[in-house]
């Protein structure tokens, strides 16, 4: 096992262990107020005192190899940590009530570690995805507060993922249902493929009604699919007690995250980011829509007439200097070996030259005097600044001296920092996990604050192949822009002349339009995929912009407004923003949905929150909009008939007309004059 720890290391990066005698206890018993037993496994330092825990909780089986695998590389640097099974999973006692159960039996087995001999009374947590929900669950509420929290590919809360836009997201439900619902009887623990079972999941998307295609997909009901099924409707509470968002910003407990541009749950933790971040930038456009009339066009809403109308902020907040040059401190990288945002100082040669552009300042305007540079010197023009120099951040003051490590980077008492790459819910994701809560645990239990000296946001530039640093999320550098659609399916950065007669197309859900990529569970058909059979359909609304003449940056919030009238007042609008190449190859980069107002006989004006990116358009390339009543299987077909989404059957064609007089895209351009 000394071997394969060695090795594991190496793969990930990480220096040599500090500690490489480790002693394990296995399923240790640790009771819940009802009664019910969880079990859980202990790692640490052979012979070693109280000390800290690192708890992780999982719905997947403490003898997985990646759990495992954490709670090995964190003993090996000193730490101790206890991986348990939550309840109704592997041996440990009740029934799994996914989501409903983990802040009582959270808060129960951290009172629980804490009166243990070998806890010396610090708690922190780790883990993704749903073991990062398990510590949303009890972080906000623990007395006293954690020392620290690593939360990979993870949020506070999940509903807004169940259903983002208020549409039931299918393949992303049915995806982890199936996973549930087999992984204690699955071969190997599920480590292996199963073809014939991956076959069967695939055709139990196109069952109806969705409430049983659990029993089509595995063959036996999953309680959370019944439940997530059920609960679809707008307005039910269903999920409500599963729901931390409201308490995120007064928690203090320093945070790490590690998410990804094609992750399912970014739109959420990038939220919980900006309420830790303390500075809740309103930027962009509210998701939403509002009936406008019954008029042939659209009226244009003045400002807050109403819940769905757009704010756009006319400045964003946090650093003040302009940026030149594409942005922000970058570290060159290629896409391929992108799977961790370490500093890659040293390697490129030649250096950055970065100036503060005003005085007080905390940001800095970077001129690449060599773009595979990554070695950044920043000399403070008479104000503040920030200097990175072989991997390292320190900060400079007015006057020219050195001041704390946080007190310009945005980090105050909450010290929230994030990370964001070109991953999905994958594998690039989980090891990025990994290299981070080392790093971040590291500094938080053991004092070692040497990985602190980074920008509280670090994002992967997708194309364009380079790690950017940023003081905030949003990027103040990132300017608001609007991108309209335009006659004859055209795109263009003016708005239309005048309103023009509608674009029209019809969605039938007994055909329902397909989709393809996006940030979906299942790896093998997540990310970027070529749209082109799918924009060939005549149920898609296809706009093309000109060739660009130069590089073009997006790095923040998406979102489109568009106004629509349908005949069954029964529809989803799906819009989705695309890259066209040289070649005529159309790769999907963010997209959104919106469930439009049950019942609405009139024009809507329709407000949709896209997915956030980072991506470049490379120079030569078209930005294209697809526009579409549907995108399935991954998101679940409106039936057009106003029955609930978990029952509906029967099926209705909807007419749709797109109004083009103020339908745009909101797009974040970086660098933009």
């Amino acid at each position: 096992m000394g071997l394969l720890s060695g090795l594991l290391d190496r793969f990930l990066g990480l220096p040599e262990a500090t500690t490489p005698d480790i002693e394990i206890t296995h399923d240790l018993s640790i009771p819940m107020p009802d009664g019910v037993v969880l079990l859980a496994d202990r790692y640490r330092p052979r012979g070693a005192g109280p000390l800290p825990v690192v708890l992780v909780r999982t719905p997947y089986g403490k003898h997985k190899f990646d759990v495992k695998g954490t709670a090995r590389v964190l003993a090996r640097r000193g730490m101790q940590v206890v991986v348990q099974n939550v309840r109704g999973t592997f041996g440990s006692g009740g029934r799994f009530a996914a989501f409903h159960q983990e802040r009582e039996d959270g808060l129960a087995t951290a009172a629980w570690l804490r009166g243990q001999a070998w806890c010396d009374g610090r708690l922190a947590t780790a883990g993704a995805s749903y073991l990062g929900y398990t510590q949303w669950a009890v972080g906000p509420y623990l007395d006293p507060p954690l020392e620290a929290m690593c939360l990979g590919v993870t949020a506070s809360e999940f509903t807004t993922t169940f259903y983002p836009g208020g549409v039931l997201s299918l393949h992303n439900m049915l995806t982890w249902s199936a996973l549930i619902g087999t992984q204690e009887e699955a071969r190997l623990g599920g480590l292996l493929p199963d073809p014939r079972q991956a076959r069967r999941l695939r055709r139990a998307m196109a069952h109806v009604p969705i409430e049983t295609s659990d029993l089509a997909a595995i063959g036996k009901a999953v309680p959370f699919l019944r439940e997530v099924a059920a609960h679809a409707e707008p307005g039910d509470g269903f999920w409500s007690d599963t729901e931390n968002s409201a308490v995120v910003a007064k928690m203090t407990t320093p945070v790490s995250m590690v998410t990804g541009w094609w992750d399912l749950f970014l739109p959420a933790q990038l939220r919980d980011f900006v309420a830790l971040q303390g500075s809740a930038v309103d930027w962009g456009k509210s998701t939403g829509a509002m009936e406008e009339g019954g008029g042939d066009a659209p009226t244009r809403a003045t400002e807050e007439d109403g819940a769905g109308v757009a704010t756009r902020a006319a400045e964003g907040s946090g650093a003040s200097a302009a940026v030149e040059g594409g942005g922000a401190t970058s570290q060159a990288a290629e896409e391929g070996s992108a799977s961790t945002p370490a500093g890659v100082a040293g390697e490129g040669g030649g250096s950055v030259v970065a100036r503060a552009a005003n005085e007080g300042s905390a940001s800095v305007v970077a001129r690449a005097a060599d773009e595979g540079s990554a070695n950044v010197a920043a000399r403070a023009a008479g104000g503040s600044g920030v200097i990175e120099a072989g991997g390292a951040i320190e900060v400079v003051g007015a006057g020219g001296g050195w001041v704390g490590q946080g007190a310009l980077r945005g980090l105050g008492a909450r010290r929230a920092r994030i990370v964001i790459g070109p991953w999905g819910h994958d594998l690039g994701a989980i090891r990025a996990v990994l290299v981070d809560q080392v790093s971040w645990l590291s500094a938080q239990l053991l004092g070692d604050t040497a990985q602190l000296h980074r920008s509280p946001v670090r994002l992967y530039l997708q194309r364009a192949n380079r790690w950017l640093d940023f003081d905030a999320w949003p990027p103040p550098q990132s300017a608001p822009t609007p991108l309209y659609l335009l006659p004859q399916r055209r795109l263009g950065w003016d708005a239309p002349g005048g309103a023009g007669s509608p674009d029209t197309f019809t969605y039938d859900p007994a055909r329902p339009t397909r989709s393809v990529g996006g940030p979906l569970l299942d790896m093998r058909e997540s990310k970027q995929r070529d749209n082109r059979d799918i924009e060939a359909r005549p149920d898609v609304l296809v706009y093309t912009g000109a060739p660009l003449p130069r590089h073009l940056d997006l790095v923040g919030p998406v979102s489109a407004t568009v106004h629509v009238r349908t005949d069954t007042g029964h529809a989803d609008l799906f819009v989705r923003l695309c890259d066209v190449d040289a070649s005529g190859v159309s790769r999907n980069v963010t997209d959104g949905i919106l469930r439009l107002p049950p019942g609405s006989e009139g024009v809507v004006r329709a407000e949709i929150e896209l997915h956030p990116t980072g991506y470049r358009f490379m120079r030569g390339h078209r930005l294209r909009v697809q526009v579409a009543g549907g995108a399935f299987p991954r998101f679940a077909r409106n039936h057009g008939t106003g029955e609930p989404v978990g029952q509906a059957v029967r099926t209705r064609p909807t007419r749709f007309e797109i109004f083009l007089d103020g339908s745009s895209l909101t797009l974040p351009v970086l660098g933009a004059p």
